[in-house]
C-alpha cells in the first residue's frame, strides 16, 4: 500500500516540474533577450581649454541603454568635477552633463581622457571623447629698472618699477657681492599679478674708492616657471679728503678681459674704470672692434646678442670729465652657441642679401661726384594704409632693411596704431596692393595693449611680428634679449632659403634683441617693399578710412627735429625694374609722406624717410564716426610699455 502511495506521489511531482519548466520556457520564448546598449557619440564643448581651466558641456546619443555614467580615464593633479552622476536620464536616447576642470599647474599641454558607459542589465558599452587643456603661460619680465640708475657715493634710496607676464609672485634678488648693505622696502609680493611691479631699496655708502656696480634680478614666478629680469644700480666712489697738495691718479682701465659669449645669447659686461676725474664716458663705435651684434655703450657697459663666433681683438677708450683719454686692449671669445634640429628657426646669415644697384639700366639714379643722388625715373602712387617704397621685376629672393621705431604723439587715440616692416610681394603695378601673397616683418606701435586689448591713454606699446598673407599676424614666441623701445634701430632680412622655405629675421640692433623663422611661402615674388602702415581690420575700422583701413597714429622720432621713421641699408637679390613712392592719404589728408630716396655713392647704400604729415590734433577719423579700438587677441606677446 505504502510502495503504490509514493509511486503516485512522484509521478505527480514529475508532472508538476514538467509543466513548470514548459511555462518558464514558453515565458522566456515570448520576452525575447535584452538589446545591448550602444554609445552613438559623444563629444565635449569647448574641446579645448585655457590654461585657466573652465567648463564643457558633455552631450552625447545612446541607443538601448537603461543608465549612463561618465567615468574620468585621465591620472592629473588638477581637480575634475562632473555636473551629476551617473544618470538614468539617458534612457530617452540622450544623455548631457557638465565637467568643470581646474587650472593646468605645468607648462605642458594635457590632453584628458573620459569615458561615457551605457548600461542594460549585464551589458555596457563606453565611448571615449578627450578634452585639451592649454599649457601654463611661462611667467616673464617685460622690463625692469631702478630709478635713479646712478647714487653717489654715500648711497640713497631708489625705487625699482618693473612689468611682468603670467606672473603670480615676484622677487628681487641682489646678485653682486659688496661690503655695504642693501635693504629692500618688502620681498617677495604677489602684487606684481597685475602686471606691474615696484618697490623700494635702501643702497648704503660705498667704502672703495673706485665706483661700484651693484647687480639685481627680479624673478617672477607661477606655478610652472620662473624667469629672471636683470638690472644695475651704479654707485660712486668714494670721494678721498681732499688737500692742498691733492693729485689725481692717471685715468686707466680696470677691465683687462671680457667673460665670453654665445652666439644667440644676449650678452652684459660693465667695463670698470678708475683715476681721472669722474665722470667718464666711454668711447663705442666700428673702432672697437666688438663682435657683430655687441656695442659699447657711453657708461661702459658691453652689451647685445652676438650673432657670430670667433675671437676677438677689443680696443676701448675711456674718457673723464677733464677730457684725460685712456685706451686699452682685450680679447673676446663668442662660441657657436648650442646647436638645435629644429626646423622652424635659422641663424642670419653672414652676407645674404647685396645693395640695391645704382646705376643706369635701372630706374635707379646714375652713378654721380656727389656724395648722395636723388631718386629719379619714380612713379608716384597713394594708398590709404601704406607709405613708403615699393620695387617691382623680380623674381626677388632676398630683401632687407634697417629702420628706426618712431614714438607715438600723444595726440594718439586708441583706434590709431602704425606700422614699419619689410617685404616681399603685396604690390601690384597696376592694382596697388591687390596681390594675396605678402611676406613681410616689422614692427607694431599703439596706444592699445597687444595682449590686454586694453587702451590707456599716454601709454604706449612696441613689439615685433611676422606676417604671411593670408594667415594673420604673428608674433614670435622666440624672441631673445632687450624688448623693442622708440628710438631703436632695426634690421629686418627676408629670404629665400631653398625651394618654398624662407626665412625671416629680425634684429633690435639697439637694444640686442631679435628672432629667426622659417616658414613656407609661394608667392610670385614679383614686388619688394619698405612701409610705413596703418593698420586693417575691417570688423572694427570699416567706417573710418575705408576698407576696413584705420586711422594712422601720429608719429615722430624720439630725436626732435628728425624725420619719423628712417629706411637705410635697403637691401635686394632680384632684377630691379621700376620704383614707386607712395604716400598715404587717409579721408583726402595727406598723413604720411615718404622723402625722396637716395644713394649714398660711396657707401652705396640706399634709404629714405617717413614723415606724418597729418593734423594731430584733428586726427583722421570723421567726428560723426565712432570706430571701436583694437584689440588682438594674440597667444604670446613680447613688447614693451612706455608711459
Amino acid at each position: 500500500m505504502k510502495q503504490r502511495l509514493s509511486r503516485a506521489v512522484t509521478l505527480a511531482v514529475m508532472a508538476w516540474v514538467t509543466f513548470a519548466a514548459f511555462v518558464s520556457a514558453a515565458s522566456s520564448a515570448s520576452a525575447g533577450p535584452l538589446a545591448r546598449p550602444v554609445v552613438l557619440a559623444v563629444s565635449a564643448t569647448p574641446r579645448f581649454l585655457p590654461p585657466a581651466g573652465g567648463t564643457v558641456a558633455v552631450t552625447g546619443r545612446v541607443e538601448h541603454a537603461a543608465s549612463c555614467q561618465l567615468k574620468l580615464l585621465s591620472r592629473q593633479s588638477f581637480p575634475v568635477v562632473y555636473s551629476h552622476n551617473p544618470t538614468t536620464a539617458c534612457r530617452g536616447g540622450t544623455f548631457s552633463a557638465h565637467i568643470t576642470i581646474g587650472r593646468n599647474p605645468t607648462s605642458v599641454q594635457r590632453s584628458i581622457a573620459f569615458g561615457l558607459t551605457a548600461r542594460n542589465g549585464t551589458s555596457s558599452f563606453a565611448g571615449r571623447f578627450y578634452v585639451v587643456l592649454g599649457a601654463a603661460f611661462p611667467a616673464r619680465v617685460l622690463k625692469v629698472f631702478a630709478i635713479p640708475a646712478t647714487l653717489p657715493a654715500g648711497g640713497g634710496a631708489l625705487e625699482v618699477k618693473g612689468s611682468v607676464q603670467h606672473a603670480t609672485s615676484c622677487q628681487l634678488q641682489l646678485l653682486s657681492h659688496q661690503s655695504f648693505p642693501v635693504v629692500y622696502s618688502h620681498n617677495p609680493t604677489n602684487s606684481c599679478q597685475g602686471g606691474n611691479y615696484s618697490a623700494h631699496m635702501v643702497i648704503g655708502a660705498n667704502p672703495s674708492r673706485m665706483s661700484r656696480t651693484v647687480a639685481f634680478a627680479l624673478v617672477a614666478r607661477n606655478q610652472s616657471s620662473a624667469f629672471t629680469g636683470r638690472f644695475y644700480v651704479n654707485l660712486a666712489a668714494r670721494t678721498p679728503p681732499t688737500t692742498t697738495t691733492t693729485t689725481n691718479a692717471p685715468l686707466r682701465i680696470n677691465t683687462s678681459s671680457l667673460p665670453e659669449g654665445s652666439v644667440g645669447v644676449s650678452y652684459y659686461f660693465p667695463l670698470r674704470a678708475s683715476g681721472g676725474v669722474a665722470p667718464y664716458s666711454w668711447l663705442g663705435g666700428l673702432l672697437t672692434g666688438l663682435p657683430p651684434g655687441l656695442r659699447l655703450t657711453s657708461e661702459g657697459v658691453v652689451t647685445g646678442t652676438p650673432t657670430q663666433a670667433g675671437d676677438f681683438e677689443v680696443t676701448v677708450t675711456v674718457v673723464d670729465s677733464q677730457g684725460h683719454q685712456n685706451t686699452a686692449s682685450m680679447t673676446i671669445g663668442i662660441g657657436a652657441g648650442a646647436t638645435t634640429t629644429t626646423t622652424t628657426t635659422t641663424t642670419v646669415p653672414p652676407t645674404t642679401t647685396t645693395t640695391l644697384p645704382a646705376t643706369t639700366t635701372t630706374t635707379l639714379p646714375a652713378t654721380t661726384t656727389t656724395t648722395t643722388s636723388a631718386a629719379s625715373g619714380v612713379v608716384q602712387e597713394t594708398s590709404n594704409n601704406w607709405s613708403g617704397y615699393a620695387v617691382t621685376g623680380g623674381p626677388f629672393t632676398a630683401v632687407s632693411g634697417t629702420f628706426t621705431v618712431p614714438s607715438i604723439t600723444t595726440a594718439a587715440s586708441c583706434d590709431e596704431h602704425v606700422s614699419e616692416w619689410v617685404g616681399i610681394d603685396g604690390f601690384n603695378a597696376t592694382a596697388q596692393q591687390a596681390d594675396t601673397s605678402l611676406i613681410q616683418a616689422g614692427i607694431d606701435e599703439s596706444e592699445t595693449s597687444p595682449f590686454t586689448g586694453q587702451c590707456t591713454p599716454g601709454y604706449f606699446y612696441w613689439w615685433p611680428w611676422w606676417e604671411v598673407l593670408p594667415a594673420p599676424e604673428q608674433v614670435p614666441t622666440n624672441w631673445t634679449g632687450a624688448n623693442v623701445n622708440a628710438g631703436d634701430q632695426i634690421t629686418v632680412t627676408i629670404e629665400q632659403v631653398s625651394g618654398s622655405t624662407w626665412g625671416i629675421w629680425v634684429r633690435d640692433d639697439t637694444g640686442g634683441g631679435g628672432f629667426s623663422q622659417e616658414t613656407p611661402f609661394n608667392g610670385p615674388e614679383s614686388s619688394a617693399e619698405w612701409i610705413v602702415e596703418a593698420g586693417t581690420d575691417s570688423g572694427l575700422c570699416g567706417s573710418g578710412v575705408g576698407s576696413g583701413v584705420c586711422p594712422l597714429a601720429p608719429f615722430t622720432n624720439s630725436n626732435d627735429g628728425q624725420p619719423g621713421v628712417t629706411f637705410n641699408g635697403l637691401g635686394l637679390t632680384g632684377s630691379l625694374s621700376s620704383w614707386y613712392e607712395i604716400t598715404m592719404v587717409q579721408n583726402g589728408v595727406q598723413v604720411s609722406t615718404p622723402s625722396a630716396y637716395f644713394t649714398n655713392t660711396s657707401t652705396g647704400v640706399t634709404g629714405f624717410s617717413v614723415s606724418y604729415t597729418g593734423d594731430e590734433q584733428a586726427g583722421n577719423m570723421p567726428a560723426d564716426q565712432q570706430v571701436i579700438p583694437r584689440v588682438r587677441h594674440l597667444r604670446s606677446v613680447i613688447y614693451s610699455m612706455s608711459g
